[in-house]
């Protein structure tokens, strides 16, 4: 008897833990809805709030940003592709109108303020709509490169490009474009135009300042050649400086690399290449030599001798020297031949008053 109503206390025991287990259950079934509620609602306000986010660091950044709607430049790409076009590169090249119609898929929807002052704008609004009223030619040609990207599904696209202001003024830009696909049908694209326009206005200036250099230098009358200080490395040598050397027209036409080849401080065209590894060293100290006596040796072996000038250029850390050489071989030799047609004379003269002494 015993043993049963132990049975029965167990099974009451069972029966009220599964009755609490069943209740707790119910409780979370029923709070299920509501934590789910809770979830989706924290999800919105955090999209809000990365969202307001976005919007200020979009609007207060220095770097000129645009938001773009690219969905129905999208759809066009794709129509494009069902009419049979693969080669989209050769496509455009023989419809580059079809540049421009592109142009006008693309849907401005936002921009910075950094945007506004970079075309010269009064407010957003001027800009907002297509980019037609921005594209030069060079726009519209590295357009056809972000297009052909875009068709071969990248989503990613980065170029030196060029636009213009509002008031007609060349703006050369780097651009870096990140597609952002979002629903089904909606493709956004978020750009960023930096302006580089000083520094490829300053680019061009200095190669052009590098072309006259290189002009004057090559077709200069005078011998002069460019030098490392430190090395002896030969940089670049001009044709009158190679004639000097004792090389042929013909030599010089079959090529300079390898009259470059020499250092200075290893090959014997110097009399004394320890005196002018001396020069090299004091025009570090000093940076202006003028009319230094240097003779060389021509590579038939003929002595020549010449006042250098070297200074340092204010390039590769200053090392660079640039060297102009005056042939004074003939003078010396005039000289030299002056000096002894005098002492000749002095000498017969001497002879001569001698004689007469001799002779009274």
């Amino acid at each position: 008897m015993k043993d049963v109503d132990k049975s029965k206390q167990q099974l009451i025991r069972e029966v009220e833990e599964l009755r609490k287990e069943i209740n707790r259950r119910r409780r979370a079934e029923k709070a299920l809805p509501q934590s789910e509620e809770r979830f989706q609602l924290a999800v919105r306000g955090s999209k809000l709030l990365s969202r307001t986010h976005y919007q200020t660091l979009f609007n207060d950044s220095p770097v000129p940003l645009w938001e773009e709607d690219f969905s129905e430049l999208y759809a066009y790409l794709e129509e494009l592709k069902e009419k049979g076009v693969r080669d989209f590169r050769a496509y455009f090249d023989k419809n580059p109108a079809e540049l421009s119609v592109c142009a006008q898929k693309v849907e401005i929807l936002d921009i910075n303020q950094a945007t506004v002052e970079l075309h010269n704008a009064k407010n957003k609004e001027e800009l907002l709509g297509n980019l037609d009223k921005i594209f030069t030619e060079k726009s519209f040609d590295v357009f056809k490169e972000e297009l052909i990207a875009l068709a071969a599904g990248q989503l990613e696209f980065e170029s030196e490009s060029e636009v213009k202001t509002l008031t007609g003024e060349p703006r050369h830009i780097w651009l870096t474009l990140r597609i952002e696909k979002g629903e089904p049908g909606s493709i956004r694209a978020v750009l960023a135009t930096i302006d580089i326009t000083e520094q490829v206005l300053a680019q061009k200036k200095l190669k052009e300042s590098e072309e006259k250099f290189s002009k004057a230098f090559y077709n200069h009358p005078t011998p002069m050649q460019i030098t490392n200080a430190k090395t002896g490395e030969r940089i670049d040598i001009n044709e009158s400086a190679i004639r000097l050397y004792g090389y042929s027209q013909e030599e010089i036409q079959r090529g300079r690399e390898e009259i470059l080849q020499g250092n200075l401080y290893s090959d014997t065209i110097a009399v004394d290449p320890e005196k002018q590894k001396r020069l090299l060293e004091k025009l570090l100290r000093v940076r202006l030599i003028s009319n230094y006596p240097l003779d060389i040796t021509t590579i038939s072996g003929e002595v020549r001798n010449l006042l250098v000038s070297l200074s340092l250029l204010d390039i590769d850390d200053g090392n660079l020297v640039l060297a102009a050489f005056v042939d004074i071989t003939e003078r010396k030799q005039a000289e030299e031949q002056l000096k002894k047609n005098i002492e000749f004379e002095e000498f017969v003269s001497k002879i001569a008053t001698n004689d007469h002494r001799c002779v009274v």
